[in-house]
């Protein structure tokens, strides 16, 4: 008797269907053609079991049954690869069948993205309770993937278009909530959608179902970002808070009442973003009008009305910045560049072929499977009935529900041969199967099977996952689903080897070919003993060296060109540098020309600022961040640049920058100080390369200039500005410094017919910058020296082109100050002269406003120029003080050998004789050069060795000008002390001259009071002359003589004494000089 359990354990389950195609409906077909009919509650598992149980004669039977279900579905077997893009959706789906698996396949390529970082954000609907009333206030259509998927299966999509839009409201609604500063979800949707649109070209075959976004939304949503990153002078506050979503959104979900009456159509950049990424503009001048239409309708609402005025300030204030970068875009887009990327249609993204192995692998998995039903308990094989296809004939209502028929034997026919182009055709294809099972079983109320195929597509789907991630953990790219992209929009494709040895030539890239390794992680490192290696190494005794990126322990360095790249793959963000605009543009210039130093841009730099101090010296990681507390470096500076979004302004740049090199100043003052001569050279290089960083930057980002007064005060230490404003005072500061190095410092003068010195060469290149070819009309006034016959009426000094480079070839600048002063003086000249014809069409008009243009081309050459040879100059002098310490530091070196030798020397004889015999007179004999004694002549050679000639004639030079300066200061001194003495001298005897004056007017009218008159010629009453002789009081008259005889006598003296001192000090003075210059003999002229 066959036994009984298998009908009754089996009698709740429902076998009647046909099942998703398997072999439930084969083997009901079988018994159905043979006239006997099977019991309908025995499941399909235990149909086979029983009939494997029991061998009669329907076996066979059974079997043939079998076989014409299979040959009846060869043309599903022998179908070609392009069939798996049609789907099992409903018959109410407005798309067809292939326009809805190229949907399935994108979104799940799309899912596939780096799921634990990027689209872990995206798959569910927002719910935390926070903010999910803010939410949805301001988006107004809120979307994920999820819904999407769900959507997707149902079928509410009418077409291609609606399903592409919703995929893109997700990351237009990540960027219209997500509105902070810096806010880190912004660059992360940008870099989703750019993903999404290379795989929407990758999936969608018919390219305009959907449409396009605007050619340039990533240089449009970077300027969208940098009106977002800009904050109130005054508060800090974002000056674009109120215009990020519409109106009502601020006063409580309503329009105020009149506002629609004044603003027809009202516009906010939230709106403009989700109009961005839904693809609604197709034209530049599209979001442009938006643009300014924000900032009008705020000043159209407000004209008039006290409370706007803050907002009608703030509208200005962005008016100001967006005006320029709109501008910027217009131009761009009228551009030849604009034009080819108008016409060039967008990547498709590259995704590798998986390998056989990996697909049959999954495959084996999902046949094992096993189902256990929650009523009976007992586990069955859940695939089995999904093993074989349908047999239509005995099933004819089957194509009226499921379309597409699918099984695990074609997938597995068609992972054989190879006709799976990427993963997700395999994973729609399994999924395929379950969702046709449900979509013929599901109205048929055959519960058991429906449930079996829910059970198999939820499992499948955690299986897929967990093996795609671990594909991707280890790193294997060939199977990758996607390779990601970087936010600059460069394509870049995701290539590895290929599995087996006879493929690694054929999988081998092309060279030009970018090869993003961000998205690809590499296999887990392996620390291999000695003992291993040695196994290893005697085993395999010439092994192929491994293509592998370096690596490197905490411990060890780093290459410099491993570092560098190491850091820039840290910010996947980065863009072109020719898509940096406003600010951002005028930030890479200047430090384009930063890198340019000498110091900094060769490949083997002089002076590393490029990557941290503990990449390169892993010593002096802990003493470097106990002095460090916020270290930077120039190329992290450089990719948070390029990144975008990360630094506010210029000024945030600006101070990275300066962060370099303060803290390599910081880091080596200790060693500095000590004498340490790596410190010492490191420690003047920042202190130059920040001054010239101050100095650039100040130049190069002239229009971000603050008009202000203030000025940062130089540390009282080094005398350094280690940071600085972006003012208009600091540029003046800056300026007068590079000024008083380039136009004030001497200039060594060639010979005639020698080649000119540095600093010639650059006066001649200041000389041919005013005669380029393209100012040759405004120079025709200038060059020669052809004045007008009332000219010098005018103009004092005439000067033209000629005169300044024939002064230049004839050496007689000695500065290039002067030769500065002469060229801005043809230019003053010109507008002196030329002031009357201003504004005419005369000659003198047009030399006028020729003048007026070359002094502007002039004073920006002149800068330019300023800049150039201050940097030269003092990278010159810090690179002499650098020598000269190396020198010494070789010079002591040298001597503690010396001494170190000799103190061996004196061991060693000690322990040779017992006893201690210095040789102390005759080592130092050896060491000192004799001392030579100073003669009333000179030789002209001396018996030194070569090396130290130079030294020598340098310390003599110098001694010669310490006592040149001291003559000067002291014949300075003897001409004032000579002047001050001759100028007391004369003031005495004057007012002695005046004292004696009055001692004779005195004596006079004393004379005359006592009536004595002197003698003098009377005449008489006849007419006849009389003399009348009147004798003066003697006594008197001789005692005033004599006192003014004795003054004069004394003054007389006093001036013999002062002369006499005069002339000592003069012989004492010319005795001291006459032994110095025998000592040194040294002419002066």
């Amino acid at each position: 008797a066959k036994p009984s359990k298998p009908k009754i354990s089996l009698k709740l389950s429902l076998g009647d269907g046909g099942g998703g195609g398997g072999s439930s409906a084969k083997s009901a077909g079988s018994a159905a053609s043979r006239g006997k009919a099977l019991p309908t509650d025995i499941s399909p598992a235990e149909k086979v079991k029983t009939k494997a149980r029991n061998k009669p004669g329907p076996k066979p039977k059974l079997k043939l049954s079998i076989s014409e279900s299979a040959s009846g579905s060869g043309k599903a077997r022998g179908r070609p690869p392009g069939s798996s893009n049609k789907t099992a959706a409903p018959l109410s789906s407005g798309m067809t069948l292939s326009e809805v698996a190229q949907c399935s396949k994108a979104l799940s390529a799309l899912r596939r993205r780096n799921p634990t970082e990027s689209t872990k954000w995206f798959n569910k609907p927002v719910s935390d309770p926070q903010i999910v009333d803010d939410y949805r206030a301001k988006v107004p259509h809120p979307v994920d993937f999820g819904t999407i998927s769900s959507k997707l299966e149902k079928g509410e999509y009418a077409d291609i278009a609606s399903f592409v839009l919703d995929v893109r409201r997700v990351f237009a609604n990540c960027l219209r909530y997500n509105t902070t500063i810096q806010d880190s979800f912004r660059p992360l949707a940008r870099d989703m959608l750019m993903s999404a649109e290379q795989i929407f070209a990758r999936f969608i075959a018919t390219p305009a179902a959907y449409p396009r976004l605007l050619y340039c939304w990533k240089l449009t949503l970077s300027l969208l970002d940098t009106l977002l990153n800009m904050t109130n002078p005054s508060d800090g506050f974002q000056t674009a808070h109120y215009f990020l979503h519409p109106v009502s959104y601020y006063v409580g979900g309503a329009f105020p009442p009149d506002y629609l009456a004044v603003i027809k159509t009202p516009m906010d950049f939230g709106t403009i973003t989700s109009n961005l990424f839904e693809g609604t503009y197709q034209t530049v001048p599209e979001f442009v009008t938006d643009c300014k239409l924000v900032v009008d309708n705020c000043r159209t609402y407000y004209a008039g009305r006290e409370d706007g005025l803050l907002f009608i300030e703030l509208a200005d204030r962005l008016d100001g910045l967006m005006v320029q970068q709109l501008n910027a875009l217009v131009r761009y887009d009228n551009s030849g560049t604009g034009a080819r990327e108008k016409a060039s249609p967008v990547a498709p993204l590259y995704i590798p072929r998986p390998s056989q192995d990996f697909l049959m692998s999954i495959l084996a998995e999902v046949r094992e499977m096993e189902y256990t039903s929650k009523f009976t308990k007992i586990a069955e094989p859940a695939t089995l009935p999904f093993e074989q296809p349908v047999n239509v004939a005995l099933f004819p209502d089957y194509p009226k529900y499921v379309q597409m028929p699918m099984d695990l034997s074609t997938v597995e026919s068609k992972v054989k041969s190879g006709a799976y182009e990427t993963a997700e055709d395999f994973e729609f294809d399994i999924n395929l199967i379950f969702r046709n099972c449900e979509a013929y079983n599901g109205p048929k109320k055959n519960t058991h099977i429906v449930a079996m195929a829910k059970y198999c597509s939820k499992t499948f789907r955690k299986l897929y996952s967990k093996r795609m991630a671990a594909l991707l953990e280890s790193g294997d790219a060939e199977s990758a689903p996607v390779a990601t992209s970087s936010s600059s929009g460069e394509k870049k494709r995701s290539i590895s080897p290929a599995s087996g040895a006879g493929a690694a030539n054929d999988a081998r890239p092309p060279k030009k070919i970018k090869l993003d390794l961000s998205a690809v992680r590499t296999a887990p490192r392996i620390s291999i003993t000695a003992a291993q290696l040695a196994s290893s190494a005697s085993r395999e005794k010439n092994p192929k060296p491994r293509a592998s990126t370096p690596t490197s322990t905490p411990d060890e360095p780093v290459p410099l060109h491993v570092a560098i790249a190491q850091i820039k793959e840290s910010f996947p963000l980065r863009r072109p540098a020719k898509l940096l605009e406003g600010w951002e543009s005028s930030c890479w210039r200047f430090f384009r020309e930063l890198m340019k130093h000498p110091w900094l841009s060769a490949a083997r730099p002089k002076y590393v600022f490029h990557v941290p101090v503990h990449v390169l010296f892993p010593s002096i990681r802990e003493a470097y961040a106990a002095k460090i507390k916020k270290p930077m470096d120039l190329t992290t500076a450089e990719a948070k640049l390029l990144s975008g979004g990360v630094y506010l302004g210029p000024q945030d740049f600006v101070n990275d920058v300066a962060l370099v090199f303060a803290n390599g100043i910081t880091f080596n003052r200790e060693g500095h100080d000590e004498g340490e001569p790596l410190s010492c050279a490191y420690f003047d290089a920042s202190k130059h390369l920040l001054r010239y960083a101050r100095w650039l930057s100040l130049e190069y980002l002239d229009k971000y200039l603050a008009q202000d007064e203030h000025t940062d005060v130089p540390t009282p230490d080094d005398g350094l500005v280690t940071t600085w404003k972006l003012t208009t005072a600091n540029k003046k500061l800056a300026r007068d410094e590079m000024e008083t190095i380039a136009l004030k410092s001497q200039m060594d003068i060639s010979e005639e017919g020698d080649r000119f010195t540095y600093m010639e060469t650059e006066c001649e290149k200041l000389l041919k910058s005013l005669r380029h070819q393209s100012d040759a009309k405004y120079m025709y006034f200038f060059i020669q020296s052809i004045y007008p016959p009332d000219y010098s009426a005018f103009i004092s000094k005439p000067m033209s082109w000629d005169q300044c480079n024939d002064t230049l070839q004839n050496r007689q600048y000695e500065t290039i100050g002067e030769l500065v002063d002469d060229l801005r003086l043809i230019f003053s000249n010109a507008l002196k002269y030329n002031a009357r014809g201003k504004g005419t069409e005369t000659i003198s008009g047009k030399a006028y406003d020729s003048a007026v243009h070359m002094s502007a081309r002039l004073e920006t050459a002149i800068d330019r120029m300023t800049i150039s040879v201050s940097n030269r100059l003092e990278t010159d002098k810090v690179e002499q003080v650098i020598a000269e310490r190396e020198l010494e530091a070789e010079e002591r070196a040298e001597e503690e050998r010396l001494r170190k030798a000799w103190q061996q020397e004196t061991e060693n004889a000690k322990h040779a004789k017992g006893t201690v015999t210095t040789t102390v007179e005759k080592i130092r004999i050896i060491q000192r050069r004799p001392t030579r004694k100073a003669l009333d002549f000179d030789f002209p050679f001396n018996d030194d060795d070569e090396g130290s000639q130079d030294a020598s004639h340098i310390d003599a030079l110098r001694q010669q000008k310490l006592i040149f300066e001291s003559q000067r200061a002291d014949r300075v001194k003897m001409f004032k002390t000579s002047i001050a003495l001759g100028g007391s001298v004369y003031s005495r005897m004057f007012e002695q001259s005046k004292a004696a004056a009055w001692a004779k007017k005195k004596a006079a009218e004393a004379a005359k009071t006592k009536g004595t008159i002197p003698s003098s010629d009377t005449k008489s009453s006849d007419g006849s002359t009389s003399t009348n002789t009147c004798s003066v009081n003697a006594q008197t008259t001789s005692s005033v003589g004599d006192k003014v005889d004795k003054d004069r006598e004394q003054i007389n003296k006093e001036l013999k004494a002062a002369l006499g001192r005069l002339k000592l000090s003069k012989k004492k003075k010319k005795k001291k000089k006459k032994s110095k210059a025998e000592a040194k003999p040294v002419i002066f002229d």
